[in-house]
């Protein structure tokens, strides 16, 4: 299962990069839909990018939900605050 969440968050980064930004949000969100029993890591990947895609999106409509998901990530470890930037730490 971590294998599959962590193949899923490198989609979701692809996906990213392409500007595909709703589908990275829906594959960002079935790995978090899949609960605590995968790993941390993989859990705070998903959010990170999950938030960057929020971030991203051209309609600059999902901003709220971007911090939103990087809070949850600080909540967890404030050691990644460096790869979320200034503007939503």
């Amino acid at each position: 299962r971590e294998a599959l969440d962590l193949a899923d968050c490198c989609a979701a980064l692809f996906l990213i990069s392409s500007g595909r930004f709703d589908r990275a949000i829906q594959v960002c969100t079935v790995v978090l839909d899949r609960g605590s029993s995968n790993g941390t890591q993989q859990l705070l990947l998903a959010l990170l990018l999950r938030g960057d895609a929020y971030k991203y999106h051209p309609s600059g409509y999902f901003v709220d939900r971007a911090m939103a998901d990087y809070a949850a990530v600080l909540t967890v470890d404030p050691e990644l605050k460096g790869l979320i930037g200034e503007r939503f730490t």
